[in-house]
């Protein structure tokens, strides 16, 4: 199948073609007319009637030939600059449809390579132990423990999930990375991890007064629970 771009140029090409062929045919018709019918056949360059015409009778006839190729060409050429303008315009826009497929393209493609270099990252040995860590505390049943139960490596654990997902909502609120894919695969992990860290998110702002502390986790765990919402509707 022919790609769209190449028939856009190709109609253009042709159009230009028709508007070059259109135009050599409009001025022969031109001047075979002026010749036959204005002039009654008597005018050409080598005519013994115009050598031997004296200079105002050339001069009058030359002008009246100019005022009737004006006359005539000139709206032909003013349509024909019209179309030449109608094919470059189709050119353009279909190059610059190009160049928005191109760069379409080319953003999915780093928003692939990021998702996989963040996808490593969340599947390191130790990013995999600090959440499952996380889900024993906090999984219903005996092993459920309180928060202040917990012990320094439990926060610890928190501390490592808290600033494994703050990453990504940075990444994610600096545009710099599409959250679309990413959800797909990870928004029941981080609504689940955020419910499980929201109580040491927040004693950690009361201790440090700053309650933006890991903010782009939070951001990014009401974008999972939208998400997650929207999957559970019918």
């Amino acid at each position: 199948m022919q790609h769209p771009s190449h028939r856009i140029n190709t109609v253009a090409g042709w159009l230009v073609a028709l508007i070059v062929l259109a135009l050599l045919v409009a001025i022969g018709l031109v001047s075979f007319t002026y010749h036959v019918l204005v002039l009654d056949g008597r005018w050409s360059l080598g005519s013994t009637w115009l050598q031997q015409a004296d200079v105002a009778t050339r001069a009058s006839v030359l002008g009246q030939l100019g005022d009737y190729f004006g006359g005539t060409l000139n709206p032909l050429l003013t349509f024909s600059s019209i179309l030449f303008l109608v094919a470059t315009l189709l050119v353009q826009r279909r190059q610059l449809e190009d160049s928005g497929q191109q760069v379409a393209q080319s953003t999915r493609a780093i928003d692939l390579e990021a998702y996989v270099r963040v996808n490593e990252i969340l599947q390191t040995p130790e990013a995999i132990a600090a959440r499952e860590r996380l889900y024993t505390l906090t999984e219903p049943g005996p092993g459920e423990a309180a928060f202040a139960d917990w012990s320094a490596d439990d926060r610890k654990a928190a501390e490592a999930v808290c600033r494994q997902f703050e990453l990504v909502g940075t990444l994610v609120a600096g545009r710099l990375f599409e959250p679309g894919l990413f959800l797909q695969s990870w928004q029941r992990t981080i609504v689940r991890c955020w419910g499980a860290c929201e109580a040491v998110v927040q004693k950690r702002r009361l201790r440090h007064g700053d309650a933006a502390l890991w903010r782009h986790f939070e951001l990014l765990a009401g974008m999972a629970e939208e998400g997650c919402g929207a999957l559970a509707r019918p």
